[in-house]
């Protein structure tokens, strides 16, 4: 499964959304989760200065240990977004134009 989800695991109330379980569902892997905690954000929110994962690639377990590797496009974030700090695609600037406020996911798997 996969795409952009639209809403964050960690709010404040789950029983408002259903994400949560289907990502911490014992039959899927989140891909993102094998990157270092700092960098498992797909997406950023100038108001809250928050960097969260809205953007997911959900492998089943038995896909899980073919993933070789998974990376977030970060080249069309607004420059404002200063936890990314490799180079951006030409012409995008510090609020707009931007690609968009979302990153994709993109994982290898060996089958």
């Amino acid at each position: 499964m996969l795409g952009d989800f639209n809403d964050y695991i960690e709010t404040g109330d789950v029983a408002a959304s259903s994400l949560p379980d289907l990502v911490r569902w014992n039959q899927v892997e989140n891909v993102v989760e094998q990157l270092p905690a700092n960098d498992q954000w797909t997406h950023y929110y100038k108001g809250g200065n928050a960097y969260r994962q809205l953007d997911y690639i959900l492998v089943s377990k038995s896909l899980s240990s073919l993933v070789t590797s998974v990376e977030i496009e970060r080249r069309g974030m607004p420059k404002r977004a200063i936890r990314y700090d490799g180079r951006r695609f030409r012409g995008v600037g510090q609020d707009n134009p931007k690609a968009s406020d979302h990153c994709p996911v993109l994982v290898e798997l060996n089958v």
